[in-house]
């Protein structure tokens, strides 16, 4: 008759887990939403300066670029100036269409917004 060997268990290196809270990597960067029709200033080819800046409004608004229209045409998947893509890979202004940030007026009025609700809060508190 043969004899059973028993086995013996295998020992395994704990993998350590990284819950999200632990995590190291900087949170993802996400792009300030405008709304469509909103009015934005607009950059062809990611050229930014005042020589180079446009008015276009935005006709798509996706989750890391928006679709501009400047004149008559359309710039398909336009990224926001901050999008830290185009500061990793600068060759990245020449294949896109544009970059776009707020508008002059829309950022002045945002911030007109946010003192009249602080004062506001201020009375009632």
């Amino acid at each position: 008759m043969a004899k059973k060997s028993q086995s013996k268990p295998v020992e395994q290196e704990a993998e350590e887990i990284v819950t999200p809270e632990e995590s190291t990597d900087p949170a993802p960067w996400i792009m300030p939403r405008p709304k469509k029709g909103q009015v934005v200033t607009f950059y062809r080819r990611g050229s930014q300066g005042e020589r180079n800046a446009e008015i276009g409004f935005v006709s798509r608004v996706g989750l890391q670029s928006i679709d501009v229209v400047s004149r008559i045409e359309g710039f398909p998947d336009c990224y926001h100036v901050d999008d830290p893509r185009l500061k990793t890979n600068p060759d990245l202004r020449i294949e896109i269409n544009g970059t776009w940030h707020f508008s002059e007026d829309t950022t002045l009025l945002e911030q007109r917004i946010l003192e009249i609700e602080h004062r506001l809060s201020e009375l009632e508190g």
